[in-house]
């Protein structure tokens, strides 16, 4: 049997990672503990950040777009940061690493040998979606199946869920996050998951993840759920205390970043973080 797809980042431990925090050619790189469209974990990115933290000394990294993390793992672990994001269950995902919460087990999920299917992933795991199409061997049709990651997440909506349910509903979005096509965990405008998998011919993971060696890497972040228009209103930034990292949304034309075609968010993105530069 061929050996499992393992958690992320395994090995990588404060010491490791402050050493390849000090790494300014980027070589060295802390993975995101999870599978990111967009993601900064490469050199042409991390190591002309990591020259400049070092040219100004330790300061707090502030991220409002933080994503897969990558940029505060590899210039900060251990550090102070001020990370946020727009997605709700990627936030939630992060703080359940931070507080050593999160571990998934796949185990439930797996055929005899070792492999989910299709039809695990779109029942058991991400559950129905509204409109679902039934599928040659297993149904998607609303509602979802219970337990199923949309089955927690239309209650959570509607009432709330209990902690412990909820804390199931973040492993669930983690696991639907690592098999979604692309690694995009496309929710619809209901908030439910709504993406196929990643690949048809199954997936192989070890049995059991356990996030809890990047949990000292993130004991001094501040994580919250708020969108980067929130962000530019209510971040407090310091001065000659903190770092802005800013990577802005792809959204608009992507091919016309100047003139008239920016993007309306692009603009008042770039002018909050001149009005920073400019304080110092």
């Amino acid at each position: 049997m061929a050996r499992g797809s393992p958690v992320r980042g395994l090995g990588i431990d404060l010491p490791k990672a402050r050493s390849f925090a000090s790494d300014i050619t980027g070589r060295k790189i802390v993975p995101s503990p999870i599978k990111w469209t967009g993601g900064k974990g490469h050199p042409h990115y991390v190591s002309p950040l990591r020259e400049a933290m070092q040219k100004v000394g330790p300061r707090r990294l502030v991220d409002p777009m933080v994503g897969g993390a990558n940029i505060p793992l590899n210039l900060v672990p251990g550090g102070k940061a001020l990370l946020a994001d727009s997605n709700p269950m990627l936030i939630a995902m992060h703080n359940a690493i931070k507080d050593k919460k999160l571990d998934l087990d796949w185990s439930s999920f797996m055929d005899e040998e070792g492999m989910i299917d299709t039809r695990t992933f779109m029942e058991d795991m991400r559950g129905a979606v509204p409109r679902g199409r039934q599928q040659k061997g297993y149904d998607t049709t609303w509602p979802p199946k219970e337990g199923s990651l949309n089955h927690l997440l239309d209650h959570l909506h509607g009432r709330g869920l209990p902690p412990e349910e909820e804390l199931q509903a973040i492993k669930l979005w983690a696991m639907y996050q690592n098999m979604a096509w692309r690694g995009i965990p496309r929710m619809n405008q209901r908030g439910l998951a709504n993406i196929t998998m990643n690949d048809k011919g199954g997936f192989r993971p070890t049995p059991k993840w356990d996030y809890k060696h990047f949990a000292p890497l993130m004991e001094n972040y501040d994580i919250h759920h708020m969108p980067i228009e929130q962000s530019m209103h209510e971040m407090e930034l310091h001065p000659k205390k903190d770092m802005l990292m800013l990577d802005p949304p792809y959204q608009g034309e992507l091919a016309s970043l100047a003139g008239d075609e920016f993007d309306l968010l692009q603009k008042p993105i770039a002018d909050w973080a001149g009005e920073f530069a400019e304080e110092g």
